[in-house]
């Protein structure tokens, strides 16, 4: 089932000072809600697009801190949406998750996503705490152009 892209709360299309706008791209809804609820307990502001191309758009509309990308999805898939957005704002530092796939191991496939501009790679099934500290991390970092 493909949802529209959703958000925690009502972000908005400015700068935000208080609270982080975190992007997730992922086709799985069980874990997109699962993440958007850990995260928005984490005080972040989560939008949740369930293929590439919304996930693109939320890019284009909004000012977002951070991503989470699945790297394999159906459609355009994780590796495009991460060149994407890069090229829309190469500012924004990426986590792409991943596991294996068609005979390639994880650590496999988050080369290629680092290779097009993810900053970090998290392995599927991750630990959901591991992913909170990853975020915290990620939003904190100034990352070079």
């Amino acid at each position: 089932m493909t949802r529209s892209f959703t958000a925690s709360k009502s972000p908005q299309k400015s700068d935000q000072k208080s609270e982080k706008l975190i992007l997730v791209i992922d086709d799985e809804d069980e874990l997109l809600t699962r993440i958007e609820a850990v995260l928005s307990d984490a005080n972040y502001v989560v939008i949740c697009a369930s293929t590439a191309e919304q996930g693109v758009q939320v890019v284009e509309e909004f000012k977002i801190h951070g991503a989470i990308i699945d790297v394999f999805m159906r459609g355009k898939g994780g590796l495009w949406a991460i060149e994407k957005i890069k090229g829309l704002r190469p500012d924004v530092p990426i986590l792409a998750m991943s596991d294996d796939w068609q005979g390639m191991k994880a650590s496999e496939v988050g080369f290629a996503a680092q290779s097009v501009g993810a900053i970090d790679v998290i392995e599927k099934p991750f630990d959901i705490d591991d992913l909170v500290q990853r975020v915290s991390s990620l939003v904190g970092q100034n990352v070079a152009i």
